[in-house]
């Protein structure tokens, strides 16, 4: 799992600030687009600060329905449903739901 914001280098304080308020996370650049990138993926702190706050101030767009998605995702990743296999299949089956056009580690056939 991963929450991830991309800003471009004349926003870069904007990412600085999130990770200060988070208190967790790397920032990165991606060469290839020239994007700042603020990345968290370690699970416990999805779960302790970003989950949380976005569940206390609710996004007002599109993206609140692939946030509830990720909200069920880290809860069976939690509860260790990935180390079975119809535990990963529910995970990935909401994740193709989540982000049906993204780029994919993993296809649906294992």
């Amino acid at each position: 799992m991963c929450f991830e914001i991309g800003q471009h280098s004349d926003s870069l304080f904007t990412l600085e600030a999130l990770k200060a308020f988070f208190g967790c996370g790397n920032i990165h650049l991606n060469s290839r687009d020239g994007v700042y990138h603020y990345t968290v993926k370690n699970l416990s702190n999805l779960s302790d600060s970003i989950i949380p706050h976005f569940l206390k101030y609710p996004l007002k767009t599109v993206k609140a329905n692939s946030f509830a998605i990720f909200c069920q995702i880290c809860t069976k990743l939690h509860n260790g449903d990935h180390f079975n296999y119809k535990g990963l299949k529910d995970i990935l089956e909401l994740g193709y739901i989540m982000n049906p056009s993204g780029t994919r580690k993993y296809t649906k056939e294992f």
